[in-house]
């Protein structure tokens, strides 16, 4: 530790987040739905210069707001309408992120403090994939953790040189934890405000309103997050009437009482993905709960903060009835600062490593690490489960063709001596080493997940597809879809302003002065209904699940 602290520590984190964040995000397509949901808004406003109003298929898309869109299509507009263009704003989320957590442990603690938390924070598995995808979360969570942590500021008793200097500068942090908490609006919507809100709260209760911001600062915070984003729900309200807000009413109801898109499971479903996902850090928070007296005050108070954060994000996203594993990715800020703050105790000798500690890394690592054995060893012999599959779409595209080496299975066998080797360390004395080792195993191990995995599962669920749209891609190309929800076909088809997405309309296709080649797309099993609401199309081919059809001219 005193060797790593020697070095300008922000500029090597700054290093490893490029590092861990940076490559491969241009490897594969953008995931249908939330990828390319977002990067063909940001490429529409790109098209249209129509930067205020989001878009889909050119008419306005009232689900989320416009600060990350605005990020994306910047991004495209530098490196070009494409998958690495879509990804890189949340690399500099990552890399942003990564340095607010070692700066705030550091500002409460110490550099350790700090290092560790991004550590942790930069190692475990969700975080790695999430920094390197195209949907909205990170910069949505960066933006909710910065309004807490400057309201937090706002909330510890220090002595200042005047009372002139104290008002001033707890001003300026309700300023800026207002301004943040507007901008995680503009990011993701009203979901914002809620759970700030409940966390402030929880606090309040749990501290019985001592040294705890009063009913008066929390109406000028919530006045100014409004203002930050008001200006551009306002403007929406004035361009598209009634209609605008409603939308947006309606679609936040849908996500909390209803399964949107099909995206349901049981009340403890982000307890498991925190718990698997957030590792190695989720199996060594739990010694972080504690309160210890050789920790820092404003660390103690810390500590209360991210675990009323972590205890509002699921209660909320488990009454949440639309289940996605990102919707609880702002639990990693309160988890893997549990970890770091257990880690340092370890290393600075005022904790013991036990049973309590090293079993849950122990089995949750082993699971991870069978778990991708067994994937290879299940894809290799696919004529034993494939006939179980009851859908058929899943069955044909469990059938691409795939390359998988059997020497992938030493990808989850090298787990597990790193997992052993670092307990064992940890056990014998060597704290420091083991952490480092079970830190940078954990790293290797995602981000051999990430390209083993994320090219692959994009090629079974839709790569026939978004060959086929790359392929055919044209100013006079329209392909629609049939019987299923799709965005890509906006995005690979490259679909340009003013066209209409209605097979039927015969005045748009016959009076063009370039004609108008049309496609249509559905899956197996839903070619009937297809041919029922389209007639006259010719079957092209079929592949992996796809059916492709060309619109006879009639």
């Amino acid at each position: 530790m005193k060797s790593l602290l020697s070095f300008p520590a922000a500029l090597l984190l700054m290093f490893f987040s490029l590092l861990v964040f940076l490559p491969g995000i241009g490897q594969f397509p953008l995931f249908d739905w939330d990828e390319v949901n977002f990067a063909e808004c940001a490429r529409e406003m790109l098209i249209s210069n129509n930067w205020m109003q989001p878009q889909i298929n050119f008419e306005p898309f009232y689900e989320k707001p416009p600060l990350f869109l605005w990020m994306q299509a910047l991004s495209m507009r530098y490196f070009g309408i494409n998958e690495w263009a879509a990804r890189f704003p949340n690399v500099i989320a990552g890399l942003c992120t990564l340095l607010a957590v070692y700066l705030s442990g550091k500002r409460y603690a110490d550099s350790g403090m700090g290092i560790l938390w991004a550590l942790f924070f930069g190692c475990s598995l969700l975080p790695q994939i999430y920094f390197k995808s195209g949907i909205i979360d990170p910069w949505f969570n960066l933006f909710i953790f910065l309004s807490l942590i400057f309201f937090f500021e706002l909330a510890q008793p220090r002595d200042f040189e005047s009372r002139k200097a104290s008002s001033k500068s707890r001003f300026v942090q309700l300023l800026f934890s207002g301004i943040f908490a507007g901008l995680a609006m503009l990011t993701k919507g009203p979901v914002a405000i809620l759970l700030l809100l409940l966390s402030f709260c929880v606090i309040f209760v749990w501290k019985r309103g001592k040294n705890v911001p009063g009913p008066s600062f929390g109406l000028l915070w919530l006045l100014i997050a409004l203002l930050t984003a008001g200006l551009w729900f306002a403007q929406g309200l004035m361009q598209t009437d009634d209609d605008f807000m409603k939308a947006f009413i309606d679609y936040q109801i849908r996500l909390f009482s209803t399964r949107d898109a099909g995206h349901g499971g049981p009340w403890y479903y982000h307890l498991l993905v925190l718990l698997f996902g957030c590792f190695p850090a989720s199996a060594i928070a739990l010694g972080g709960f504690r309160a210890d007296e050789g920790d820092e005050q404003e660390l103690n108070e810390m500590r209360r903060w991210m675990i009323a954060l972590l205890g509002v994000v699921l209660l909320v996203f488990s009454v949440v009835q639309t289940k996605i594993i990102h919707y609880s990715s702002l639990a990693w800020f309160p988890l893997t600062f549990l970890a770091a703050i257990w880690s340092r105790r370890l290393l600075n000798r005022r904790a013991k490593w036990n049973l309590l500690q090293g079993l849950p890394v122990l089995l949750i690592g082993t699971l991870w690490a069978l778990a991708a054995v067994l994937l290879v060893v299940a894809v290799r012999e696919t004529d034993e489960w494939i006939p179980l599959l009851k859908d058929p779409f899943a069955r044909e595209a469990a059938q691409a063709k795939v390359y998988w080496s059997t020497a992938e299975v030493a990808y989850g066998l090298l787990l597990l001596p790193v997992l052993f080797g670092s307990v064992l360390l940890i056990r014998s004395g060597f704290s420091g080493t083991g952490l480092g080792l079970l830190l940078l195993g954990s790293v290797c191990f995602g981000q051999t997940l990430y390209r083993q995995l994320g090219f692959r599962i994009e090629r079974y669920s839709q790569g026939a597809y978004t060959d086929f749209l790359k392929s055919v891609a044209s100013d006079s190309v329209s392909v629609e879809v049939a019987e299923f929800k799709s965005y890509a076909h906006l995005f690979y088809g490259k679909r340009p302003a003013g066209r209409s997405d209605d097979l039927r309309n015969r005045d748009y296709i016959m009076h063009r002065a370039v004609p108008l080649k049309v496609y249509l797309v559905t899956k197996t099993g839903k070619e009937e209904q297809a041919r029922a609401w389209y007639p006259h199309i010719r079957e092209l081919y079929r592949k992996n699940g796809w059916i492709f059809f060309e619109k006879e001219n009639d």
